[in-house]
């Protein structure tokens, strides 16, 4: 059975952006993936952990190797360098860290790094059942006004609901064009959000 195969225009729809506070970390929708392997569409959220350099650094000193796995033989306990290997450690905190952003706040540096990465409808659709009320009770903190809040919530539901199509139907290029003009749309949502948070919405205050 032949297959329908449609070309989209952009693969990459949107902009990163800041949308609110949850469970102590700042949370970012991420810009739309035309294809994403497996899961349609690859609607994505951040959740993002800011911290200063010396606080990741003085966290990377407090390990111990058992935390890592490592089990030093007693026989062998004599011949390891802890202290090497903390100050090694210590070196990779940015690495450890998985930093993403970064933000000048009070004239200090802070690095936000990988704390949650989780579908888009799973937060907004099915825990906050795509209701404002219920939203705003769920985050510490959202940037939405109850309008754009909807209309993020329109704009998904139209985007979902353009997977059920079949590739085996003529219809499906049709539905995939119709998934590329919502896409443009959730582009121009994106563009009157800043990227990072301003001060007022910092979980670091």
């Amino acid at each position: 059975m032949e297959k329908y195969i449609y070309t989209p225009k952009k693969e990459l729809y949107g902009k990163k952006i800041y949308i609110g506070n949850l469970d102590g970390e700042e949370y970012f929708i991420t810009p739309i993936k035309w294809a994403c392997g497996w899961y349609w569409g690859g609607v994505y959220l951040q959740g993002l952990r800011p911290e200063t350099e010396e606080i990741l650094r003085g966290r990377q000193r407090e390990s111990e190797p058992e935390d890592f796995g490592l089990e030093i033989p007693s026989q062998m306990t004599n011949y390891f360098d802890k202290d090497k290997w903390l100050d090694d450690l210590e070196e990779e905190w940015a690495n450890h860290h998985d930093i993403q952003e970064e933000q000048e706040r009070e004239g200090e540096t802070y690095y936000l790094g990988y704390g949650t990465h989780t579908h888009c409808d799973s937060v907004l659709l099915n825990d906050c059942k795509g209701n404002y009320k219920i939203a705003l009770k769920k985050f510490d903190k959202l940037v939405f006004t109850e309008e754009q809040f909807n209309k993020l919530i329109d704009i998904l539901k139209r985007f979902y609901s353009c997977k059920e199509g079949s590739q085996n139907n003529k219809k499906y290029l049709k539905t995939m064009e119709k998934a590329e003009q919502i896409l443009k749309e959730f582009e121009e949502f994106t563009d009157q959000f800043k990227r990072l948070p301003t001060k007022e919405f910092w979980t670091t205050n």
